[in-house]
């Protein structure tokens, strides 16, 4: 995932949503002639309605003739109540927009979704009088599709139940995933009593701080962990915090990007695994609507591009204010996932095409770039326009790349321009951002720029942050087939994977502490160029032998830890901050090849990791005195322990075909898209 320094940190607010009473509630305290009004204890109950009759003589007995009941308006109302209450249930049926409770602000897009089955159960008909004459759903004011049919996200194959999630396993695997389950347990126990509701903690002083908007990032960032790990009590109470959420309580504004990836995909990760039809459920959809509706105001920009913050309480006559003229492409380009989901769950075509415009300023981008098929770091709000002179795989533009990829796999490959973007994109990598080094023959991803007349020039340095790079094409190698991704290519493809995954690993196995540094810098001077090396090599005889791999991937150079020796890269940064982006790509090679060493790799990690970052009050954070971090990072439960844990299971409850990972680790599955939605998302099959 991309980190990008959040806005000021906010303070917490905790404010109850009121629920208004029903109009059902309002009619019978007329007729009994008592009031009902939430309680103030409970928003979610109604205060007890007193129904014996107060009246002198009153509430029992009482003449069978008509005339007397239409004699008595207390009675008459009493009976109009029920006539309506049945009348509307029966009418309204499946679909047909029966009560949803507590609709709030979003009753026009939750309708039949909210608790019910859509995000397990299967396709069902539409109810009679859904569609009309040309087959099109009718929208309702908030631009829903009223009562329509619930999307198939149900992926057990015939004969598979739901996964047992947690389940014990004592095989060798299985007791080292036990590990990462306890260390979750460990380190979030430390957060929950120090820190809950809170979005983080500060491990060396024991205070909790809230760096992202104050909603309990650490509790929504480690929803989906629990539901894997099996953490049944954690889970619990984490949803009733995730229930008391006021967002529009929020005072400030809030930084789009993180909200997005972290809450906003937590959310609608959870409503899927949680059980249909659940009060966690509703929940999580409510919550999920409600943030979708506030991050929504960001796109107000003149180019459609977001801007930086989203406003928790706008006003309808408020021009939008972004707060920045200028965003980072990971920034504008990370977003499309939880977007073109939530879309999909709703009907609302709101969210996909303010997600798929920015993807469409990309894609326009993409050709007349300066180096072609890649994007500036910069883009402008105001045109739509990026730069032309600074390029990145690592910080600041990552997850852009990523989410190219898996927009395309998580709509059950929709739309093909996405796939066209992607070829293009990882072609430009391999020609531009690869290098190896000069003595070790390392294949490393770095940034380039073309200040120098237009010329590609590396700057040797490689981020952890890059190293979800070999996770990527190793998916796009496994998932895309044979019409999508040519035979040559998926070799490329492959090759990088190996390469580039092993020298994130050596970033680990390679230092005294054995976690891998934020960044180290190769000598880009003396650094080869991939792309050419490759094209070179492909001209020998040698490369026509059968399984042979070119340099960077042939002969892997062995770990060295001796600090006295020249290791190619002279620089290495001290600090170690919890990421998740080396053991993502380990975890994606051992999914996609099985080959056993990656597994071992993984293994070696988790140890040094585990001795390293846990201290004696209970939290997986760094203490080694040339390691240095301030907060327990959220993502560390969102992603860096649910990659371990998956790693080393035995299990596999979300197949790569079946379910997308988000750049925060939250597990989408891949939906298909109905006709009505591509016709109202205005899908293009090119």
């Amino acid at each position: 995932m991309t980190f990008v320094s959040p806005i000021p940190p906010f303070l917490p607010c905790r404010a109850r949503t009121f629920r208004a009473p029903s109009p059902f509630a309002y009619l019978l305290a007329l007729a009994h002639r008592l009031p009902s009004v939430p309680s103030s204890d409970h928003p979610s109950k109604m205060l007890p309605m007193h129904v014996a009759d107060d009246r002198p003589g009153g509430g029992g007995g009482g003449s069978s003739s008509f005339g007397r009941y239409l004699s008595r308006p207390r009675t008459l109302v009493v009976g109009f109540v029920v006539v309506f209450v049945l009348g509307y249930f029966f009418f309204s049926g499946p679909g047909g927009g029966g009560l949803v409770p507590n609709p709030g602000p979003y009753a026009g897009h939750i309708d039949d979704l909210a608790g019910n089955q859509g995000h397990h159960g299967g396709n069902k008909p539409p109810p009679p009088g859904d569609l009309d004459g040309h087959g099109h759903g009718h929208a309702n004011a908030n631009g829903g599709h009223a009562g329509a049919p619930p999307p198939n996200v149900n992926y057990l194959d015939e004969g598979e139940t739901t996964p047992d999630y947690g389940a014990a396993d004592n095989t060798t695997w299985g007791q080292r995933a036990q590990k990462v389950k306890d260390a979750f347990k460990f380190a979030y126990g430390a957060y929950a009593k120090i820190a809950f509701g809170r979005d983080e903690i500060l491990p060396m002083s024991n205070k909790p701080t809230d760096n992202f908007n104050g909603w309990g990032v650490s509790i929504v960032d480690s929803l989906d962990t629990m539901v894997l790990m099996g953490h049944k009590e954690e889970l619990a109470r984490a949803m009733e915090h995730v229930a008391a959420i006021n967002i529009s309580a929020t005072s400030q504004s809030v930084h789009f990007f993180e909200t997005t990836i972290r809450y906003l995909g937590g959310y609608l990760a959870a409503y899927h695994l949680v059980p249909p039809g659940s009060p966690e459920s509703s929940t999580l959809l409510t919550q999920s609507l409600h943030l979708g509706s506030i991050l929504l105001r960001v796109f107000e920009t003149p180019s459609g591009l977001p801007g930086y913050a989203a406003p928790t309480k706008p006003r309808p006559d408020d021009k939008y204010q972004s707060g920045r003229s200028s965003m980072y492409l990971a920034e504008v380009g990370s977003c499309q996932v939880e977007f073109k989901y939530l879309a999909h769950l709703t009907g609302d075509a709101r969210y996909w095409k303010a997600a798929d415009g920015v993807t469409r300023l990309m894609h326009k981008s993409q050709p007349t770039s300066a180096i072609k098929g890649l994007w500036g770091t910069n883009w402008d709000i105001n045109t739509g326009e990026p730069s032309q002179n600074q390029f990145t795989i690592g910080a600041l533009s990552d997850s852009a790349y990523e989410y190219i990829l898996k927009q395309y796999l998580l709509s059950n490959r929709s739309e093909k321009y996405l796939l066209d973007m992607y070829i293009a994109a990882t072609d430009a990598m391999i020609e531009n951002t690869l290098y190896l080094s000069p003595t070790r023959e390392l294949l490393y991803v770095t940034d380039v720029n073309t200040w120098s007349g237009g010329k590609v020039t590396p700057s040797g340095k490689l981020e952890h942050l890059s190293c979800f790079l070999p996770g990527l094409f190793a998916l796009g190698a496994d998932q895309l087939d044979a019409s999508e991704l040519d035979e040559g290519r998926r070799k490329k493809h492959k090759w990088v994977a190996e390469g580039l995954a092993y020298t994130c690993y050596l970033m680990y196995a390679e230092q005294r502490h054995g976690v891998g540094p934020e960044d180290v810098v190769f000598k880009a001077a003396e650094s080869k160029n991939w792309g050419q090396v490759l094209k070179d090599w492909e001209a020998t005889s040698a490369s026509k032998t059968a399984g042979a791999k070119p340099p960077g991937v042939a002969k892997l150079a062995p770990a060295i830890k001796d600090f006295t020796k020249d290791r190619d890269y002279p620089a290495a940064s001290g600090d170690y901050l919890l990421r998740p982006e080396t053991i993502e790509s380990v975890y994606l090679l051992w999914k996609t090849t099985k080959d056993e060493v990656w597994r071992q790799r993984g293994w070696q990690m988790w140890e040094a990791v585990d001795k390293v970052t846990k201290v004696e009050n209970g939290r997986q954070v760094l203490s080694a005195d040339d390691l240095n971090v301030t907060h327990a990072r959220s993502y560390f439960f969102a992603e860096t322990l649910k990659y371990y844990y998956l790693l080393f299971s035995n299990a596999d409850p979300w197949p790569l075909n079946k379910y997308i990972f988000n750049t925060e680790a939250h597990p989408l599955p891949v939906y298909t898209l109905r006709e009505w939605e591509k016709r109202k998302f205005e899908v293009s099959a090119s």
